[in-house]
């Protein structure tokens, strides 16, 4: 989905981290991801300082770390989870779920426009990545 951005960030002593983020938009940190903002999609997906974001793409993970929380696939335990299209799908499986990873036919169960932005945090989930919302200053030494 345009306007997420993903880092792999060095975790060191953690593995590397995958993180996906918005880009920010008119001044709102939730930029593509805003429909999520205040649902269940939403409430699976960590917001984090920019301060602690900077420190970890300036290879200081720690403070990001700490921030993130559950791993990607338990935060989105209270997200709706079964395809929308699971009931009427002559393919449905068990693996129809943001976490099995989904099938490439994966459709969130929310309303439009927030099916678009809620695929896009699924297919992220899937591949192991923390998809985070960066609220706050942001600095850089370049």
């Amino acid at each position: 989905m345009n306007g997420l951005v993903v880092y792999r960030i060095d975790g060191t002593d953690w593995g590397d981290l995958r993180v996906c983020r918005p880009i920010p938009r008119l001044q709102d940190a939730w930029g593509v991801l805003a429909p999520l903002r205040g649902t269940p999609w939403g409430d699976a997906l960590p917001i984090v300082s920019g301060d602690a974001m900077s420190h970890a793409l300036h290879g200081w993970a720690m403070p990001l770390i700490r921030e993130l929380g559950a791993t990607p696939s338990n935060r989105g335990v209270g997200a709706p989870t079964q395809c929308s299209l699971y009931d009427s799908c002559i393919t449905a499986a068990p693996a129809c779920h943001p976490f099995g990873p989904p099938p490439e036919c994966y459709e969130a169960p929310v309303e439009a426009p927030s099916v678009l932005a809620a695929n896009a945090v699924a297919l992220e989930w899937a591949v192991g990545s923390w998809v985070v919302v960066v609220e706050g200053q942001e600095w850089s030494l370049s």
